[in-house]
């Protein structure tokens, strides 16, 4: 199975970068990360990029109008993984969050 892992964010960018480590970080790695951002333009897409670094899991960043539902829904056209992670954008998840999580989907 695929995993997506969706964020939507609004000015945040340093609950953002204290996010990045922790989602690579993980036992087992997504396939995709995607960003719906509202907020205002900025250098969120490229700090998300450094940070995934040699992990080879795919960012797809987007931009958006405000609203969680609507951002979710940006974050679900666009998501190709079999199973979709939606997380706030203050998030931090211990190492093994997605593996503990994908075995009960294997099972």
């Amino acid at each position: 199975m695929t995993i997506t892992v969706a964020i939507p964010t609004l000015n945040r960018p340093g609950d953002m970068a204290a996010f990045m480590p922790t989602l690579a970080s993980q036992t087992r790695l997504p396939d995709e990360f995607i960003v719906v951002d509202a907020g205002d333009p900025g250098a969120l897409e490229e700090e998300m990029q450094r940070s995934l670094g040699e992990t080879g899991i795919t960012l797809k960043y987007l931009r958006s109008e405000k609203g969680l539902c609507i951002q979710r829904n940006v974050a679900l056209d666009h998501a190709e993984g079999d199973i979709i992670f939606f997380f706030d954008d203050d998030v931090e998840l211990e190492p093994e969050y997605i593996e503990k999580v994908m075995e009960c989907f294997e099972m």
